[in-house]
């Protein structure tokens, strides 16, 4: 008798096995180690921490609530020998993904609605690495990583086991999308940036694996005065046409830029800016590519009424100049959350937005990317009202992972200046749920210092310790994925 319930035990299983879709390798044969190439993105719930991991990219049904954390890993579409399908289940929003059957029906007792195989992944234990599931207050979260799963295990989340096995994507990876002219290419990750010489340079793991986040995620590229700045742009240019990407571009040379502040310099005059504008223009030749003009331009005070009259004469020319060809996106920077945006909007139309793709807000700023949004939208409503229609805007979101930092938080120090506690905030995506938001950027690189703010701190540059602070308050908050270093 206990051999024949052994025996329907064994049968059981294996009919289980074979209803939830696993693929096991037939006696005395050898697999080799199965390469699925489509990448799976995850979204987390920025509420709940939940994460949603899909075969393709995923626009966040609420931009202000999620956080896209790119693509993760590997998989394949459908199965194939050495693969076995991984389940999704959900529960009050939880999402929970595995690949064992015993998990499966544990979850369907648990109440759990089982929607059948989202994707396949490796089924042999010599292949891929652990995705481990984590869960805290009825949700679930996956690390691939050991620092992922002790920074989980840190906050409280309590592990769950292993779910499947998958190969980890180690590279940025931008989503497929279509109709964003420029964007609908990856942006160009310049290999001369200085988060990838602090990377090189590097001679702590832990150090290296920190810098490599930003490394190798891209940022903008800034101009600023040079008197051979369209061999130096067509230099980029033609480098990410090569790799079919575009460079983000930052011009950031009007004269008399920031005043007397960190940042005060530019050009001399207004005829050699007009020169610097068109050299510009000449070095894209007819690229795609997408450009930020100078951060912080409207609205200074500092500037007499014949200062005021250029700066917006500059702007308008830079904004036409550029914005001509239709492989070029084109946004004037707008400030950040706080300002007036009926006033933001007036100083736009003066300025010529008619002509841009639209305008740019947070840059180098460190407020929430949902705060920013709603900021971006109220100036659209003020330019709609005005007869400008239909400008879209992008948000930087280099380092706003833990918002802006409280009044009187930084001492005497201006709030925007190397601010302590700041994180990364989402790495760049298309994918922003929003039809007046085209992507989320990396404009100001993070890591690089925004003047002598507290002792120690660097007037320009790379600034090690800063970066370092925040990648690690970015993977504590959730705010990116941890790449492993190639």
């Amino acid at each position: 008798m206990r051999n024949i319930r052994r025996a329907t035990i064994t049968v059981s299983a294996a009919l289980l096995i074979m209803l939830l879709g696993v693929q096991l390798p037939q006696p005395g044969s050898t697999l080799r180690c199965p390469t699925p190439t489509s990448p799976v993105y995850a979204v987390r719930d920025s509420a709940t921490g939940a994460t949603n991991l899909t075969l393709g990219p995923q626009a966040s049904p609420d931009a202000a609530g999620s956080t896209q954390l790119g693509a993760l890993f590997t998989a394949a579409p459908e199965a194939a020998p050495g693969l076995t399908g991984v389940h999704l289940l959900t529960r009050a929003g939880d999402h929970l993904y595995t690949a064992i059957a015993s998990q499966v029906a544990a979850a369907i007792q648990a109440g759990y609605v089982d929607h059948g195989t989202q994707f396949w992944t490796s089924s042999q234990s010599s292949c891929g690495d652990e995705v481990r599931r984590f869960t805290l207050g009825g949700v679930s979260q996956y690390a691939m990583t050991p620092s992922d799963r002790a920074l989980l295990s840190k906050a409280g989340w309590t592990e769950a086991g292993v779910a499947f096995r998958a190969t980890p994507l180690s590279q940025y990876t931008w989503p497929a999308v279509t109709g964003k002219g420029p964007l609908d290419l990856a942006p160009y990750n310049s290999p001369d940036s200085l988060a990838w010489k602090a990377y090189k340079q590097a001679t702590k793991r832990s150090d290296r694996e920190s810098f490599y986040q930003l490394a190798a995620t891209p940022t903008a590229i800034w101009l600023g005065p040079s008197d051979n700045i369209r061999s130096y742009v067509d230099k980029i240019t033609t480098a990410a046409a090569a790799a079919h990407e575009a460079p983000l571009f930052v011009l950031y040379a009007i004269p008399d830029r920031d005043c007397s502040g960190y940042a005060a310099g530019g050009l001399p005059d207004a005829n050699s800016y007009r020169r610097w504008v068109d050299g510009i223009r000449k070095g894209l030749d007819g690229r795609s590519a997408v450009v930020i003009v100078e951060p912080d331009a409207i609205g200074m005070s500092c500037l007499s009424a014949d200062g005021a009259e250029q700066r917006t004469s500059l702007l308008r020319y830079a904004l036409q100049t550029l914005s001509g060809p239709p492989h070029v996106w084109v946004y004037i920077h707008a400030g950040s959350a706080g300002l007036d945006p009926q006033a933001m909007a007036t100083d736009l139309i003066k300025v010529g937005i008619a002509s841009a793709r639209g305008f740019a807000v947070n840059v180098s700023g460190f407020d929430s990317t949902a705060s920013e949004i709603a900021y971006g939208k109220r100036i659209n409503v003020a330019l709609n009202a005005s007869g400008v229609a239909g400008k879209h805007f992008v948000v930087d979101t280099s380092r706003s992972g833990a918002g802006r930092p409280q009044p009187g938080a930084t001492g005497d120090v201006p709030r925007w200046c190397n601010p302590r506690g700041r994180a990364v905030g989402p790495r760049p995506t298309p994918l922003t749920g929003d039809e007046e938001v085209d992507a989320l950027l990396w404009i100001k690189p993070p890591g690089e210092s925004d003047g002598p703010c507290y002792p120690g701190d660097p007037a320009t540059g790379w600034f090690d310790r800063y970066a370092l602070d925040l990648v690690s308050a970015g993977l504590e908050r959730r705010t990116i994925a941890d790449l492993p270093v190639p």
